[in-house]
């Protein structure tokens, strides 16, 4: 039995004893870490395992309670005796998955809820085929095809514009067009980790980010992640000081697949955290954009103040 695994023995034979009942809060990660003499890795493994079980639930920035009535003689159900072991750092292995589920949208053999793509019957194709004609047209825009890395000068300075909106100051020649965000996302991978690398990332998260890290020979670290506030900064820290963590791949605004919309003061915190602890953060902000209101939501490189 592994260590973590029998410190999550010993805290769920208390719940049943009834020394922790519904409602308690468990010690601190930190404050059991001192008092088993145990790192804080081997108490979060411990707290998330119980967590997978059923018996313990997480509070954004309060800690893990007990979550149900074991004192009053309630038994756990068998499925959650022997739950799957939770890993901190794993290999990634998702592509085959994800091809045949998308093989399977492609067919029309599904309902695509979990796609980030629009239906094509919602595309004004009356107007895109008008706007792709006079585009044709354009003598400028022949230019294209000869522009090379980092891309188009006009195209450039039009993005930087766009970024002005959501409070940021890009420099031109700091800006790259990709085809796509599937490149950008490997092009930030390349430039801040190498293959063995831990990569933190949001659970659950989209799964191109998992493929990215896949395909580079990368490990993920998942975080929790609430549905309304955003990844768990405090267990980021944590883990962060205890693992070789290489970046934090997050998408802080309207997330696929939870949808949140990280609130300012974690976005803060978060940026703090990378910043005092040296860690990338690869920032998707694909949907940033796809807001209501007149405000655009805040992006984590506008808290950046140290570049």
């Amino acid at each position: 039995m592994k260590l973590y695994e029998k410190l999550a023995k010993d805290i769920e034979q208390q719940i049943h004893k009834g020394v922790y009942r519904e409602g308690d809060r468990l010690k601190s990660v930190r404050e059991t870490s001192k008092l088993r003499q145990v790192s804080i890795t081997t108490v979060l493994r411990a707290y998330l395992l119980l967590e997978s079980r059923g018996l313990i639930t997480s509070r954004p920035q309060s800690g893990f309670f007990v979550s149900l009535r074991h004192g009053s003689g309630t038994t756990i159900p068998e499925a959650l005796e022997r739950p799957k072991p939770i890993a901190i750092s794993a290999s990634v292995d998702v592509s085959r998955l994800v091809l045949s589920t998308l093989r399977t949208i492609s067919e029309g053999n599904a309902v695509p809820l979990g796609s980030p793509y629009p239906d094509p019957g919602d595309f004004p194709f009356d107007k895109l085929s008008r706007y792709a004609f006079a585009a044709g047209k354009d003598a400028s825009l022949r230019e294209l095809k000869n522009a090379l890395p980092p891309g188009h000068p006009h195209l450039l300075r039009q993005i930087v514009r766009r970024h002005l909106e959501q409070g940021l100051v890009v420099d031109p020649t700091e800006a790259i067009i990709t085809v796509g965000a599937t490149e950008a996302i490997n092009l930030c991978l390349q430039a801040v980790a190498k293959p063995g690398d831990l990569i933190a990332v949001e659970s659950p998260t989209f799964y191109a980010m998992l493929h990215a890290i896949e395909r580079m020979g990368m490990k993920v670290v998942e975080i929790p992640t609430d549905p309304v506030q955003g990844i768990n900064v405090d267990i980021l820290g944590q883990l962060a000081r205890e693992l070789p963590i290489a970046a934090c791949m997050v998408m802080p605004n309207f997330q696929n697949p939870l949808g949140y919309r990280m609130p300012d003061e974690r976005k803060q915190a978060l940026v703090r955290l990378a910043t005092e602890l040296d860690m990338p953060i690869i920032e998707n902000g694909v949907y940033n954009e796809l807001y209501y209101g007149d405000k655009p939501p805040s992006t984590l490189k506008a808290f950046d103040t140290e570049g």
